[in-house]
């Protein structure tokens, strides 16, 4: 077949400039849960130009994230920061749980009582 190898249509040609400010990152043992969570958060980010990722292949639990960034903001840094944004919204969404949680259990334990359970 006349048609180039595809490692070949990857491979950038001598003299081609680099795209600035991008890094490419690969995390093992995770999988769509964390690369879309991790995705949208930079996407929120204004200085980030590009973000994604892919699963390279649907039986290994490992991802691979492609990060752009503005002049002057290094992608290792909007990683950290939308890593660090997410552990907050995590743990303010467990703080929430565990305070309806306990609402509603002194709510049940209340009914029992009066009932005289």
């Amino acid at each position: 077949m006349n048609a180039p190898d595809r490692f070949e249509l990857f491979i950038l040609p001598d003299g081609t400039p680099k795209v600035q400010n991008a890094a490419i990152v690969t995390f093992e043992k995770e999988d769509h849960t964390l690369g879309n969570l991790i995705r949208a958060q930079l996407l929120k980010d204004p200085r980030v130009v590009f973000a994604a990722y892919k699963v390279e292949h649907p039986l290994f639990a490992k991802f691979v994230m492609r990060i752009q960034t503005e002049d002057g903001y290094a992608p290792k840094e909007a990683l950290k920061k939308a890593c660090y944004s997410l552990m907050n919204q995590i743990t303010a969404l467990e703080n929430k749980f565990r305070d309806e949680w306990s609402i509603a259990t002194m709510a049940q334990d209340g009914e029992s009582t009066s009932r005289g359970y």
